[in-house]
């Protein structure tokens, strides 16, 4: 079915709303403009609306309600019988999937979005279907498929002739490539892909191939000095820019140049440079949780009595949250500095950094998970006693304060939701035991089983700070069961002897060689966080013969009952 031209008003404007954290606004606006794209068969400029829309709810951490919205609206251009929406809808909850890391779910739907898209006869439509398909195979870690979708993305560039189409292509073979460890053959593809990047002369495309060759020269190539040479043209190119999160990490990638190009000094100058910005970057990150719950209430402003105790009540609820928030990352920043002035290179230092990080993070999740509970939803649940006699004393004006009381329920299921993904509920109410043995059965699979074994003694309540250190170390080292191991049986052992409590997680995949100095960034913070709690972890594994990871830590004294 033949789609009309887009909607006179651009979707886009949507993004004004969000840039501000007014996700209420981005809400009414989204669903005026839907309405008036739909009845005005605009449908192209609906979808792109739509999305958009569901994209906000992923921000905000609630991937329900995002899919929630992007399937009434996949049955209504199904219904409709309009195949380009439904590509773009299906293709988008695909995309939702894969970052959860639900691939089975994502490549259901990618796949028929890509079904879809052969029958519109659109060459960029299905190219981009087969984009997203070949990225969710390479990270399955499927061979074959991610082969043959590279092929099909690298012919429709051919059939293009267009410069940046052969420097997507070339991208996608040369980290096919890489991620199968064959680092010579990839290493053609990656200089081809500068190549075709050189030639679009578009500046963020060319900047882009550069950088992405640097993060290749480091890891795996090791040739420090042809990334140096990149991160220096890219530091004097974007001599203005000091605080974004993306140049936190390339100041972080630099000082690990440095330090092997013989330059310490310089090294630990560029750390720390990474380091305060992404402290700025964690204050940022809270801001935008202020301005989020704040915009649930600006509603209230259009109100009658109530619009100045509703002011007033916000200004005291962003003041309590501010400080609250500022006095932590204050904290946090003098412990950062304190821990700066010993030697950063070290290793044993750089884990005694990585460990005092992974600890203010759980701070920060308790403390914020405490505030919107204990604080924001109580202050929530008296404006609701308020409005209730205030309604019972002015029945004429009954009708706003249902919509005012409507508009608290939300906000109050809304912090809610935060707080519990912020503290698993499950850890906090039943235990150890119980969250880790429900961890085990909802990563298991067809194809993996895991089994999980609690000693009698790893039953009892421990210390709630120490209980969730444990869980997020096993949480870690089952997702590397899940997303690397190719294992089909794998086992949790947890026990509890002598002041020590034991972790055991072995599995039957293909293992890896343990002798490796080069550890990857999640057994890096597993290490981390082990040496934090003054523990002790053993990793026993081999090509072929699977991985056993043994790990011990003291139990603190005075445990709960």
């Amino acid at each position: 079915m033949a789609l009309p031209c887009h909607a006179t008003s651009s979707p886009d404007s949507l993004q004004i709303y969000i840039d501000k954290y007014d996700y209420v606004g981005a809400r009414n606006f989204a669903n005026r403009f839907c309405e008036k794209a739909w009845r005005n068969k605009e449908y192209l400029s609906y979808t792109k609306c739509l999305i958009a829309h569901a994209e906000m709810y992923v921000l905000v951490n609630d991937p329900e309600a995002s899919h929630k919205l992007l399937f009434e609206g996949l049955r209504k251009v199904e219904q409709a019988n309009l195949l380009v929406p439904q590509v773009m809808i299906r293709n988008r909850i695909g995309a939702i999937f894969a970052k959860s890391e639900s691939y089975r779910a994502s490549m259901k739907y990618m796949r028929s979005a890509w079904q879809l898209s052969l029958q519109t006869h659109n060459d960029s439509l299905i190219s981009r279907c087969e984009q997203s398909i070949f990225y969710s195979y390479l990270m399955m870690h499927v061979r074959d498929s991610s082969k043959y979708f590279s092929d099909r993305i690298y012919k429709y560039a051919k059939k293009t002739k267009d410069n940046s189409e052969f420097h997507r292509a070339h991208t996608n073979i040369c980290a096919y490539y890489f991620e199968f460890e064959e680092y010579d053959i990839g290493k053609k593809y990656l200089d081809s892909s500068v190549y075709y990047a050189n030639r679009t002369a578009n500046p963020q495309i060319i900047e882009d191939a550069s950088m992405n060759a640097a993060a290749f020269y480091v890891k795996p190539f090791k040739n420090y000095a042809a990334a140096k040479k990149i991160y220096d043209k890219y530091f004097q190119d974007h001599a203005s820019d000091t605080t974004s999160s993306a140049m936190a990490n390339f100041y972080h990638t630099y000082s690990e140049i440095l330090e092997k190009t013989g330059h310490p000094d310089e090294a630990i100058t560029y750390l720390n440079k990474a380091i305060a910005i992404k402290e700025k970057a964690y204050a940022a990150d809270r801001d935008r949780l202020v301005w989020n719950i704040e915009s649930k209430y600006k509603i209230k402003k259009i109100e009658d009595g109530f619009a100045k105790k509703n002011k007033i009540m916000l200004i005291i609820l962003a003041v309590l949250i501010l400080t609250l928030i500022l006095f932590y990352f204050y904290m946090q920043n003098t412990r950062l500095k304190q821990k700066n002035k010993l030697q950063l290179l070290q290793n044993e230092t750089q884990q005694q950094i990585l460990g005092a990080t992974l600890d203010g993070q759980e701070t920060e999740r308790h403390k914020i998970a405490g505030v919107l509970h204990d604080n924001i939803s109580a202050m929530l649940s008296s404006a609701s006693l308020q409005l209730s006699a205030f309604s019972a004393g002015n029945p004429d004006k009954s009708a706003g304060v249902s919509k005012v009381r409507e508009i608290i329920g939300m906000a109050h299921e809304t912090v809610r939701e935060l707080s519990h993904e912020l503290v698993p509920v499950l850890l906090s109410k039943f235990g150890l035991a119980y969250a880790v043995n429900d961890l085990s059965e909802r990563n298991s699979t067809d194809t993996l089983s895991i089994k999980a074994q609690m000693a009698q003694e790893a039953q009892k309540r421990f210390d709630a700070e120490f209980e969730m250190k444990v869980f997020f170390i096993t949480s870690e080292l089952i997702n590397n069961v899940v997303k690397h191991s190719k294992a089909t049986e794998a086992f949790v052992k947890i026990g509890a002897d002598e002041g020590q409590l034991s972790v055991v997680i072995s599995d039957n995949g293909n293992g890896f060689s343990s002798d490796t100095s080069s550890d990857g960034f999640g057994l890096t913070q597993i290490k981390a966080r082990v040496a934090a709690m003054k523990g002790k972890i053993n990793i026993d594994s081999k090509p072929g013969a699977g991985t056993s990871i043994h790990i011990s830590l003291p139990i603190p004294l005075a445990p709960l009952s």
